[in-house]
């Protein structure tokens, strides 16, 4: 009995991989909050702990055809600089810097692709308003800064990292001139949003399973 339900998990997680993979179009959200970010750290307490009523919220479609990573993202309870030169905001709490990153929910990992502001704007599609940003991450967005090497700061093509898209390995920050070196401002997590098709597969596989268990009983 147990090796049939090992087989039917097993046969689950790859056939939600293959899905994920392999589906010309797959969604996926982020929900930006100031507790999300690690460590939660900076001058201004009262933003310890998402009570500031700082905020966001992104959605994303992946379109495995290009391949490409279109995103929206809206903010908050806070803006997006208007300076030219976003070094130049000292404007506490406004948006002058925004990366998606590479890491779960506890790490602080090195920049996939450098969106709005500082260090540089590496998406060549991206437009904003003060409050709302889009654009589409494509391989064309790769920068490692005149040289062959990736650096921390640098921004991937989406081809280079698939996995952590498919495994939800991606966290979009974004930071303010008082919440800029060693932790962001507000932080979230991208979560996968199955398609009908993933809720059918594991709904069949689970009635597969409580079938065969009731026979054996």
């Amino acid at each position: 009995m147990n090796h049939i339900k090992r087989s039917l998990l097993l046969m689950t997680i790859i056939g939600v991989t293959c899905l994920n993979l392999n589906g010309a179009i797959f969604n996926y959200n982020i929900n930006l909050t100031t507790a999300a970010v690690v460590p939660t750290t900076g001058p201004d307490p009262a933003l310890d702990g998402g009570t500031s009523g700082i905020s966001g919220t992104a959605s994303f479609t992946y379109d495995n055809s290009v391949p490409s990573l279109a995103y929206t993202i809206n903010l908050f309870g806070t803006t997006f600089t208007t300076e030219a030169d976003p070094s130049n905001e000292t404007t506490d709490n406004v948006i002058h810097a925004l990366h998606l990153h590479v890491g779960g929910v506890s790490d602080n990992g090195q920049h996939a692709l450098n969106i709005f502001g500082l260090p540089r704007e590496d998406d060549t599609d991206m437009t904003h308003t003060t409050t709302s940003l889009s654009g589409s991450w494509t391989d064309a967005d790769e920068n490692f800064g005149g040289d062959a090497t990736k650096d921390s700061g640098d921004s991937f093509g989406i081809s280079s990292v698939l996995g952590d898209l498919v495994s939800g390995n991606l966290y979009l920050q974004a930071h303010s001139p008082n919440f800029f070196s060693g932790s962001g401002l507000i932080r979230g997590q991208l979560t996968a949003v199955p398609e009908p098709s993933t809720y059918a597969f594991i709904t069949g596989t689970v009635m597969m399973l409580f079938l065969m268990i009731k026979r054996k009983n």
